[in-house]
């Protein structure tokens, strides 16, 4: 998360080193340092602004756990299928992410 006075630097920043591009066309190396800065500042500043340059807002501590409990899900069944594809297959299926983490066994094939 970035603060209005953060993301004006950026910007001013940015600003500066698209200037430095055009001074060091000729000095490959210096050119290489200035890009590499640009990309960094730009992924920065598009990581903190959404849409039509509004701030993002951070997401709830109960939004970042969600995401962290599916990718852990993910991952999982991820590794499951590449030792055993039918398992993986059956509980890729079975199991749902989202709001709420499910299991909903297939009819087809009973738990016992």
């Amino acid at each position: 998360m970035l603060d209005a006075q953060a993301k004006a630097a950026y910007r001013q920043r940015l600003t500066e080193l698209q200037a430095e591009r055009e001074d060091a066309r000729d000095d490959e190396e210096r050119l290489e340092k200035v890009e590499e800065e640009f990309q960094a500042l730009s992924r920065a500043l598009k990581s903190a602004v959404g849409l039509a340059g509004r701030t993002r807002r951070a997401a709830s501590s109960g939004e970042r756990a969600r995401i962290a409990v599916t990718r852990a899900i993910r991952l999982a069944l991820n590794k499951i299928l590449e030792s055993n594809a039918a398992l993986g297959k059956l509980l890729s299926s079975t199991i749902k992410t989202g709001a709420l983490c499910v299991c909903r066994p297939d009819d087809r094939f009973p738990v016992s």
